[in-house]
């Protein structure tokens, strides 16, 4: 497990696992699936760039909260993708997202992300699904923030056609 853990923390997720176009904006490491503590627990590492103007743009002493939060978002689109056989021909979309701090997280210790997966449905086989579950901030083996999530996965095309519908009955108001 030291030999997995080291590789993930080492590197960034590939920027298409989290939807994102510039690396500097990818927050999480490789994620492992730890089937020694679950079938449905996932763990990646925060990893990110200090120079992130959005959250960085003065100095802070503890990580922030809204990057903690989008680190938790990037996790489960990873997870659906890396995990769950949901394509990259999808839009995540975040239902429900709840969060609770419980205290500072800090720059200096390591910072794990735990994901539990508490309901994963295929809605069809043209890869749509939805995902329900718990994301815990780590350090010191103490839980510092939890985030519950529901996301929808929805094929781009569906997406595009309900998008399009929603901007024609706009435009005849």
């Amino acid at each position: 497990m030291k030999d997995r853990y080291a590789s993930a923390k080492s590197k960034k997720i590939g920027k298409k696992y989290v939807h994102k176009h510039e690396e500097s904006n990818v927050l999480i490491s490789d994620i492992i699936h730890r089937n020694d503590l679950g079938s449905n627990i996932y763990e990646c590492f925060i990893a990110f760039d200090e120079n992130l103007p959005f959250f960085f743009e003065h100095p802070v002493d503890h990580l922030p909260g809204l990057l903690l939060i989008e680190a938790a978002r990037q996790m489960g689109i990873a997870v659906v993708h890396q995990f769950y056989g949901i394509g990259q021909d999808t839009y995540f979309i975040l239902d429900r997202f709840f969060s609770r701090f419980y205290n500072f997280v800090e720059f200096e210790l390591e910072t794990i992300l735990r994901i539990t997966v508490n309901e994963f449905k295929e809605k069809n086989r043209k890869g749509n699904g939805k995902i329900t579950g718990v994301i815990c901030v780590i350090q010191n083996n103490k839980t510092l923030a939890e985030f519950e999530i529901t996301g929808n996965c929805i094929s781009k095309k569906i997406v595009n056609r309900f998008r399009k519908k929603n901007l024609m009955q706009v435009s005849t108001i």
